[in-house]
């Protein structure tokens, strides 16, 4: 009987090890690189596939990018989740006609982020300041 509450704190710990572990890393860069500095991008390949569960569909989005820091060119991928079919297209046409700057971790460039939704206006705001 004694056993169980050790059981149980070992299921707990492992949960949140899990939960924290399986986090996408997308997500995580995205919210630690707010104060990042920024450049623009180049979108390249791309690609949109269904996901399915349940009988219910939604459409991953994914592209492929470029930016330079400092002459030296660096890539990254963006993947986003959409309703629909139609909708996943018509983020890839936003992404294409304006890719959004990308921010990258100082120290380590090769490190980026995109998040369109938060930093599409930099280039509008803030022209003359991209690193």
């Amino acid at each position: 009987m004694d056993s169980v509450p050790i059981i149980l704190g070992v299921i707990t710990l492992l949960s949140v090890v899990y939960f924290l572990w399986g986090i996408p890393a997308q997500f995580v860069r995205k919210h630690l690189s707010a104060n990042w500095p920024w450049t623009t991008s180049s979108i390249h390949e791309h690609s949109i596939s269904e996901l399915s569960s349940r009988g219910a569909s939604a459409y991953k989005l994914t592209v492929s990018y470029s930016y330079s820091v400092e002459g030296v060119t660096y890539t990254g991928t963006y993947s986003e989740i959409c309703d629909s079919q139609s909708a996943a297209e018509g983020c890839l046409r936003s992404l294409k006609d304006l890719p959004p700057p990308v921010r990258y971790k100082p120290g380590k460039p090769q490190v980026s982020a995109m998040d369109p939704y938060r930093d599409a206006g930099l280039a509008f705001a803030h022209p003359d300041t991209a690193s």
